[in-house]
């Protein structure tokens, strides 16, 4: 999601093996180029959920935009996507401990990053 996009985006990089060859690891954060996924929302407008979110200079509209995403994809009216959420949800505490550990250097990069992959979200 972002102000540059037409919405939430949903990727299932699974399933795009091309999309997901071009995410690149850094530390503990997986990155993709906006332009990757800009031109992905383009492709697969069905994957869209049209969402205006604001860029504000000198100011952070992180938590606003978040809640209206989680509000919107919670709702009801998209299954898939809800679904998705209250996944990401039940793991975030798992997914801040393991980046706790991996920032304070408890856990190293390949330990952290097989962590992650090896969590199962069902």
């Amino acid at each position: 999601m972002g102000p540059y996009l037409p919405g939430i985006t949903y990727v299932d990089f699974k399933a795009n093996p091309n999309l997901s060859a071009k995410i690149k690891y850094d530390k503990d954060a997986a990155k993709i180029k906006a332009k990757q996924i800009l031109e992905y929302s383009i492709k697969n407008p069905d994957h869209v959920i049209p969402v205006h979110l604001t860029a504000v200079a000198n100011g952070s509209t992180i938590d606003s935009n978040l809640k209206l995403v989680a509000n919107v994809l919670t709702s009801g009216t998209y299954p898939l996507l809800g679904g998705t959420v209250d996944i990401l949800q039940r793991y975030s505490e798992k997914i801040t401990v393991l980046r706790e550990l991996h920032a304070s250097g408890s856990l190293s990069e390949s330990d952290f990053k097989n962590s992650l992959l090896e969590m199962e979200l069902k």
